[in-house]
Formats: structure tokens, C-alpha cells, sequence
């Protein structure tokens, strides 16, 4: 079986495609749309993956390059004290004052996320760590359990 028909027949396992699914069955479509233009440019198993790699990183709004302390790179965003804060303009959740950039350090706000008892995703201000730049985002969050970095 190649590659498309596996796929399309995950989407139909999965239920994707049900009138009693999330979106009313419209997620199997959509997604069947992505499958037929990933397959027509007919990639070898390995820029497969980086094409796949960077499509996810691009859906989830993470940048493909490293964020660097570049003035270009950086809005104001607020007034503390006596210091502005900077949002960076390729990774919204990414912060830092004039004192952290000129020091290569920013405050990724989303590094971590936390589940709740009932397997919910939040975030809140433990979630957030201080990066060096240049900053290469990794690609997904990661947990935090009891104030540590799950391994």
C-alpha cells in the first residue's frame, strides 16, 4: 500500500471523516487535501520529513531560524518600571528588556506547559524560562512537573 492510500485510510480509522467527529466530519477532508498536495510533489523518504518538519514547526508558529538580539527582530511591547519590554516579532512568546538583550537572554514564556489531573494542557508564569540568543526554539513545549523539567 503507498504512502497516500495508508494515510487516507488512518483518516477513516481515526473516525476523521464521521458526521459525529470534531468539525462534523470536515478535519478528515482537510486533511485529505494537505495528503494529495504533500503526494504530488513526490518526495524521497527524506526530504519527506524535513518538509514535515518544517510544515509543524510553521503551523505552530515556531521560526525556522534562530532568534538573535537584532534591534529588527524586536517591537516594544510595554513599559516596566523603568525598563521596556520587547516582543519579539518572529516568536510572539518570546519577551526581553533592553538590559536581557544587551545581556543575549530573552524569556520564552511558552517553554513549558503543565497537564492537570484530567490531562489538560495549561501554562502559567512557572511556565516560562530564561533563553540565551541566538535562540533556536525546539519544536514543541515541554512538560513541567513539580516546578522541574519532566526527562
Amino acid at each position: 500500500m503507498a504512502w497516500k492510500e495508508w494515510a487516507f485510510e488512518e483518516l477513516k480509522r481515526a473516525g476523521l471523516y464521521d458526521k459525529d467527529s470534531d468539525y462534523g466530519g470536515e478535519i478528515g477532508k482537510c486533511l485529505e487535501e494537505l495528503i494529495n498536495v504533500f503526494d504530488k510533489q513526490s518526495h524521497s523518504i527524506f526530504s519527506a520529513r524535513r518538509v514535515a518538519n518544517l510544515f509543524y514547526r510553521l503551523m505552530n508558529w515556531r521560526p525556522l531560524s534562530p532568534v538573535t538580539n537584532n534591534p529588527e527582530e524586536w517591537k516594544k511591547f510595554i513599559k516596566r518600571g523603568d525598563e521596556i519590554v520587547y516582543q519579539n516579532k518572529h516568536y510572539i512568546s518570546l519577551f526581553a528588556t533592553e538590559s536581557q538583550l544587551k545581556n543575549n537572554q530573552a524569556e520564552d514564556i511558552d517553554y513549558y506547559y503543565k497537564v492537570d489531573e484530567q490531562g489538560g494542557i495549561y501554562r502559567d508564569k512557572e511556565c516560562k524560562k530564561i533563553v540565551n540568543l541566538p535562540y533556536m526554539l525546539p519544536a514543541d513545549s515541554k512538560p513541567l512537573k513539580g516546578g522541574k523539567e519532566n526527562e
